[in-house]
């Protein structure tokens, strides 16, 4: 049985609607998630306690998904980091790949390459 420590995921996105769905959807296929809302809120949560994945959108109310993705990495650098955006572009996916994200999902993001890149089976896009 894997610890549950290591099935702790945080999802940053301001679409309170789609985060407390995608959560659900976690949650029953064995994760246990956390949910912000904003960039500063995330990095709080990435302060108090150890994430396995964090599932992070790029346009946050409040500071940029990059600022969150080179704070939390130089943080903590072997975290796992998955973009997931509608609205960022391919310069968007070279730069947050180089800064040291695990992969950038367009969204409506495939649940089934979603859970491969959580458990480690791979690299997106």
């Amino acid at each position: 049985m894997q610890d549950e420590s290591r099935r702790s995921i945080l999802i940053v996105d301001d679409e309170r609607r789609f985060t407390a769905a995608l959560a659900k959807r976690l949650e029953l296929r064995g994760f246990s998630c956390c949910m912000a809302f904003d960039g500063l809120s995330a990095l709080a949560f990435l302060e108090k306690r150890p994430f396995d994945a964090v599932l992070l959108d790029l346009r946050l109310p409040d500071i940029h998904g990059m600022q969150v993705l080179s704070r939390a990495l130089a943080a903590r650098p072997a975290l796992r980091v998955i973009i997931m955006t509608a609205h960022g572009d391919e310069r968007d996916r070279r730069v947050c790949l180089r800064l040291g994200a695990k992969a950038f999902l367009r969204k409506p993001v495939a649940l089934p390459e979603l859970l491969a890149l959580l458990e480690g089976g791979g690299e997106g896009r």
